[in-house]
């Protein structure tokens, strides 16, 4: 009876799922995102080899957002992957690698009113491996927290040697005048999590110098600060003009050899603009504004900043990495020096996408309108044909995608033969242009000859009466 009774014990022990400690689940995620963006944590396994399927629950911080779970393992399958879990696979035949090993890239977004105060928290649990002889392991669980960056991109202080500035954090103009070779910028931010950059002593030139100072806060944001210190213009004294006659006169000479006349040099040119901006050869419009957001795709991390300035006179410098780009955003300066010292700093943002997000590249017009004028509009078509004798036309572009940008060119003293462009660019910098050719009506050359001919009949007429009258005289 007692054998009878062991082996029934034994097997009810058998039936018991055997669990193994070998394998292990790890999360690493950033320790701080921004308000309202993306952020990638990677799922890592330990196995000791012969694993042929994964599956685990997920909880999110209240406010957290699940956004996608990617798998990193080439032969793994998704069974399912939500919200609330993953569940990963292979074939028997070909199991997971041993090891530690990255399992999948999970996406989250972190709330857009989230503040630097707040953290949130990714546990998973409930965690389940299998084998290739379909034997479960049942490890810990794990969780990762994630922090929030500051957004705070101002100034408490800004100084600058030999002037006074009332400085407020909000105002971000300032005028100066110092009567200097040389002066000191000095700047503290409101949050000691940011960084600035254009501090320091500087170098001034006769006339106005302009200085930026950028202000990047812990999540990526910036605020700049323009500086214009005007140094005044010497006044360059003629030397006297010799004395010339008898010795009365010399009390007057010396009287007028202390007159001087002022001269101003020579101005140097101010012009500290760029004529042209390109981002791995996309061209930037350029306007009046100093900030210019690009995006560009995550399998980029670097970009190819090339410029031309408006005056030969000038120089430019790039500041900021152009390479090893973070995914988020990144910020690099193009600073143009006029000839006379000048600055002026364009800050191009440039914002790398999170893994697996594109770029739109629909660079179609959904619809062009030109007021007084009918034109079959078709967004395959590129080019049109438009009679007309107006100078300008009021034109109305949209385009087909909320992301492309329009820009119109051309479209002013309109004359025959002159061509209005439309370009469309793309979100991720592809064009494509429309061109309207201006065709001028030729009424104005049928009333120039209608009005040349009734003069010269009208002079016809004149001369035939008085030619009749003069006849009529000799009678």
């Amino acid at each position: 009876m007692r054998s009878i009774l062991k082996y029934i014990i034994l097997s009810l022990i058998l039936l018991i799922p055997f669990k193994l400690n070998a394998s292990s689940i790890s999360l690493s995620c950033p320790s701080k995102g921004n308000a309202g963006e993306s952020v990638t944590c990677k799922v890592n396994i330990t196995t000791s080899g012969n694993m042929i399927g994964v599956k685990a629950n997920y909880s999110f911080s209240n406010g957290l957002t699940y956004k996608s779970m990617t798998p990193l393992i080439s032969n793994v399958s998704v069974n399912n992957t939500q919200a609330s879990g993953f569940a990963l696979g292979t074939s028997v035949d070909n199991p997971m690698p041993s090891g530690t090993i990255p399992l999948g890239n999970l996406v989250v977004s972190i709330p857009s009113n989230a503040t630097p105060n707040d953290t949130y928290t990714i546990t998973i649990d409930n965690v389940n491996f299998s084998n290739t002889s379909y034997e479960d392991e049942f490890p810990s669980g794990t969780s990762a927290t994630i922090g929030v960056n500051s957004n705070v991109d101002t100034l408490d202080a800004l100084s600058v040697t030999g002037a006074n500035i009332n400085f407020s954090k909000d105002v971000l103009t300032y005028n100066v005048i110092v009567d200097a070779p040389s002066t000191k910028i000095e700047a503290t931010p409101t949050d000691s999590k940011s960084t600035i950059i254009g501090t320091g002593d500087v170098s001034l030139n006769y006339g106005l110098n302009s200085f930026s100072v950028v202000v990047t806060s812990e999540a990526g944001t910036t605020k700049s600060y323009t500086i214009n210190i005007t140094r005044p213009e010497p006044v360059v004294e003629t030397p006297p003009t010799p004395s010339t006659g008898n010795n009365n006169n010399s009390n007057n000479n010396n009287n007028n050899n202390n007159n001087t006349t002022p001269v101003t040099p020579e101005k140097k040119s101010t012009n500290n603009k760029l004529k042209e901006l390109k981002v791995n050869d996309n061209v930037i419009e350029l306007n009046d504004a100093l900030e210019y957001t690009v995006s560009i795709p995550y399998e980029k991390d670097s970009i190819d900043v090339s410029y031309l300035v408006e005056d030969e006179k000038s120089t430019a410098r790039i500041e900021g990495n152009t390479t090893n780009l973070q995914v988020g955003e990144n910020i690099v300066s193009v600073i143009v020096v006029a000839e006379s010292g000048s600055t002026r700093t364009y800050t191009l943002k440039i914002q790398r996408l999170d893994m697996g997000v594109t770029l739109s590249n629909n660079n179609y017009l959904s619809s062009l309108e030109i007021e007084n004028y009918k034109i079959d509009f078709n967004k395959d078509t590129l080019r049109y044909v438009l009679k007309t004798n107006d100078k300008k036309l009021n034109i109305s572009a949209l385009a087909e995608d909320e992301k492309a940008v329009v820009s119109i060119t051309g479209n002013k003293n309109l004359s025959n033969n002159s061509e209005i462009t439309i370009k469309v660019t793309a979100e991720d910098g592809t064009i494509r242009n429309y061109v309207l050719v201006i065709k001028t009506s030729n009424i104005y050359v049928y009333v120039m000859i209608l009005a040349v001919s009734v003069i010269v009949l009208v002079i016809s007429v004149i001369a035939f009466l008085m030619i009749k009258k003069k006849n009529k005289g000799f009678k």
